[in-house]
C-alpha cells in the first residue's frame, strides 16, 4: 500500500483554537484502534511542551491509535520528532521546504533541522529554553552565510543601525526589568506545567459497588435410624443411630384447682344526700346504707342535710366506706341508691363509683388434681420420658423422641390434698430405651446436601454463597421402631460474579472518561445492585483521572453469615407424644 493511500485512510482530527488538551485526548479515544492524523494550527495554545506531547503519546498508546502529527510549526515538529509522532521530516539549511514523505511540507527558513542536525530536546525543556536555543541556532546560521551577504548588511545606513543601539547597550534599569520579566515568565510557565500536571494526575477516585443477590430455597427428606433399616427412596441421606437403654429421671405437673378467697382492702367513695322534708335532718357518722344486693356501707362523718326549699330538696355530700373488705364494695356509679331506714333522706352515688376493694385467691390441692396429674403421666409418659432423657444426654448427643419405649414409672407426688400451692408435681424414674445419634452429623450432611441441591438452581452469572445456607426446623414425616423420617427446609443466597479481570477492565474504561460517561458505564454493569463514586480532594471537579492507577475499585459485600443453630435443638424437638 502506498504512503498516500495509507494517509487517505487516516482519520483526520483537527484542533480548533479553543480546544484544551483534555478535550483533544477525549476526541482521540473515540477513534481507538484506528490510524489518526492530528492537525495542529500554528495559533493553537496547546502542544508546545514536552510534557504535553508525552501525555498525547501515552493516550494514543492506551487507545492503540497509530498517531501522526500534521503541523507547520517548527517547534511542534521538533517535539513530535522526539516522540516519534512525525517520520521522515528534513529541513533544508537554506530554508527550502522539503517533503516529509507523506506529502506534507515544512516551513522554509525555520532554522530547525531533524535527524543528526537538530539539537536534542530534553523532557524537562520549557518553551523559553527552547526559544533561546532557537535564537542561538539562527545566529550561528547568519555567521555561516557568505561574506558578501554579511558585507551588504554592514553597508546598510548607519542611521538605521544607530537607531537600534539601545538593544545592544541596555541601560541598567532596563536590564533589571528584563531579568524580572524573564523570571516572572519562567514562574508562569512552571505554574502552567504544574497546573496541567495536577489536572491530569492529582485527583484520586474511589469507586465502590455492591453486587446483586438472588435467594434460593428448597427442602429435602432425611432419616435417623438403625443400620439396615428399610427406608423409602425419597430419603436424601440417613444418619446412623444406636439403640440405648437408660434409667431416666422424670417429672410432671398440673395446676391446682382449689380456691379460697381472702379479703384485702376495703372499698370507699361518697354519696349525695337529698332531704325532701321541710326540716333539716342530721345523719350521724356510722349510719349504714346498702344497695339492692345487700352490700352495706357506713357514713364516715356527721352530716346535716338542709330542708327542702322552693327550688327542690335540700342536698349534702358525705363520704362512705364498705362494711366488709373485698371486691364486693366496688360499685359502679348510679348503682348505689336508696333511702335510709331511719331517716327521711335519700342517697345515691350517681356522680362516681366506689372503689378500692381487693381480695386474694389462694389455690390448694384437691383430689381431682391428684387424679389429673396421674392421668397426665399415663397419657404423656413417652414424651415425659424423652424430655427427661434429653436433659441427661452427653454434650453433642441427641435422642429420637419417637423411638423412646418407656417401662413402668416409679414416682412420688410431692404435695397433699389441701396444701395451698399453685402447682401439683410428681418426680420419679423409669427404665427406657431409644435411638441416640450425633446431632452435628445431621447439620453437616444437611448443609452438604443443600449446597449440592442449590448449586443446580443458581442462575447464569451468579454463584452460591454456602455460608448463607440457613436450615429450618426438622418436621417428623413418619416413624417406625428402627427409623424416623424428617423433612427440613432451607434458604440461601447467590451473588453475581464480578472477577478481578472484569474489575481491571472496568477501571481501564473509567480512566480518562467524563464523569457522566463514568456513571453511565457503572449503571450499565448488570452485576451491580448499586455503586458510588468518591473524588479526592473533595473540591476537585467531577472528572475521572487520566491514568488507571489513580482509580481504586472495591466491591462491598453485605453481611451474609449463616444463622447460628440454637444450642440443644434437634430433630426430635417437634416430636409429639
Amino acid at each position: 500500500m502506498s504512503d498516500s493511500t495509507a494517509k487517505s485512510r487516516r482519520v483526520q482530527v483537527h484542533i480548533s483554537p479553543d480546544d484544551s488538551l483534555p478535550e483533544v485526548l477525549a476526541r482521540l479515544r473515540n477513534h481507538a484502534g484506528k490510524p489518526v492524523q492530528l492537525e495542529v494550527p500554528d495559533h493553537s495554545p496547546i502542544l508546545l511542551t514536552a510534557a504535553e506531547f508525552r501525555a498525547l503519546k501515552d493516550a494514543a498508546a492506551r487507545s492503540q491509535i497509530d498517531l501522526t502529527l500534521k503541523t507547520t510549526d517548527s517547534l511542534r515538529v521538533q517535539l513530535a520528532t522526539m516522540f516519534d509522532l512525525i517520520e521522515g521530516y528534513a529541513i533544508s539549511r537554506r530554508g527550502k521546504q522539503v517533503s516529509n514523505g507523506a506529502g506534507d511540507l515544512l516551513p522554509a527558513g525555520s532554522g530547525w533541522r531533524t535527524g543528526t542536525d537538530h539539537e536534542s530536546i530534553r523532557d524537562d525543556d520549557d518553551p523559553i529554553s527552547i526559544s533561546r536555543r532557537r535564537r542561538s541556532t539562527m545566529e550561528e546560521n547568519r555567521r555561516r552565510e557568505p561574506a558578501p551577504k554579511r558585507q551588504r548588511r554592514r553597508a546598510e545606513p548607519e542611521e538605521e543601525q544607530g537607531s537600534l543601539d539601545y538593544l545592544d547597550k541596555p541601560e541598567k534599569g532596563t536590564s533589571v526589568a528584563k531579568l524580572v520579566g524573564r523570571v516572572v515568565a519562567i514562574l508562569l510557565v512552571i505554574g502552567l506545567v504544574a497546573g496541567v500536571a495536577g489536572w491530569y494526575y492529582m485527583p484520586e477516585v474511589a469507586v465502590t459497588a455492591t453486587l446483586k443477590e438472588q435467594p434460593v430455597s428448597g427442602d429435602l427428606i432425611y432419616a435417623v435410624g438403625l443400620p439396615g433399616a428399610t427406608l423409602p427412596s425419597d430419603v436424601q441421606f440417613t444418619i446412623e443411630a444406636s439403640r440405648v437403654s437408660a434409667t431416666v429421671n422424670i417429672q410432671a405437673s398440673v395446676p391446682t384447682t382449689g380456691v379460697r378467697t381472702v379479703p384485702g382492702d376495703t372499698a370507699s367513695g361518697s354519696v349525695l344526700l337529698r332531704n325532701p322534708s321541710d326540716a333539716a335532718i342530721t345523719i350521724p357518722a356510722g349510719t349504714q346504707l346498702e344497695n339492692v344486693r345487700g352490700v352495706a356501707f357506713a357514713t364516715t362523718d356527721d352530716v346535716e342535710v338542709p330542708a327542702a326549699g322552693g327550688d327542690g330538696p335540700g342536698e349534702s355530700q358525705v363520704d362512705i366506706v364498705a362494711v366488709e373488705a373485698g371486691n364486693s364494695g366496688n360499685i359502679e356509679a348510679g348503682a348505689l341508691t336508696g333511702k335510709f331506714a331511719d331517716f327521711d333522706v335519700y342517697f345515691s352515688n350517681r356522680e362516681a363509683a366506689t372503689s378500692g376493694g381487693t381480695e386474694t385467691e389462694i389455690h390448694s390441692v384437691t383430689d381431682a388434681d391428684v387424679q389429673a396429674l396421674e392421668q397426665t403421666l399415663t397419657d404423656q409418659l413417652r414424651k415425659i420420658t424423652a424430655d427427661g432423657w434429653a436433659r441427661q444426654l452427653a454434650s453433642g448427643e441427641s435422642l429420637v423422641a419417637q423411638s423412646v419405649v418407656p417401662g413402668t414409672p416409679d414416682y412420688q407426688i410431692q404435695q397433699s390434698v389441701g396444701d395451698e400451692v399453685d402447682e401439683l408435681t410428681l418426680t420419679g424414674t423409669v427404665e427406657a430405651s431409644g435411638l441416640v445419634f450425633t446431632q452435628s452429623e445431621v447439620e453437616q450432611q444437611l448443609r452438604q446436601a443443600f449446597e449440592q441441591q442449590f448449586a443446580g438452581e443458581v442462575a447464569s452469572g451468579y454463584q452460591l454463597l454456602p455460608e448463607t445456607i440457613d436450615l429450618g426446623e426438622s418436621q417428623v414425616l413418619s416413624e417406625a421402631p428402627d427409623a424416623v423420617r424428617y423433612k427440613v427446609a432451607a434458604t440461601g443466597n447467590t451473588r453475581a460474579v464480578y472477577d478481578q479481570a472484569a474489575q481491571d477492565h472496568l477501571v481501564e474504561q473509567l480512566s480518562g472518561s467524563g464523569y457522566g460517561d463514568a456513571e453511565a458505564l457503572l449503571a450499565s454493569q448488570s452485576a451491580f445492585a448499586s455503586y458510588d463514586i468518591s473524588i479526592s480532594p473533595g473540591f476537585w471537579p467531577e472528572r475521572m483521572p487520566q491514568t488507571p492507577d489513580r482509580i481504586t475499585f472495591e466491591i462491598l459485600q453485605a453481611d451474609t453469615t449463616a444463622a447460628t443453630p440454637t444450642p440443644g435443638v434437634s430433630p426430635e424437638a417437634e416430636a409429639g407424644s
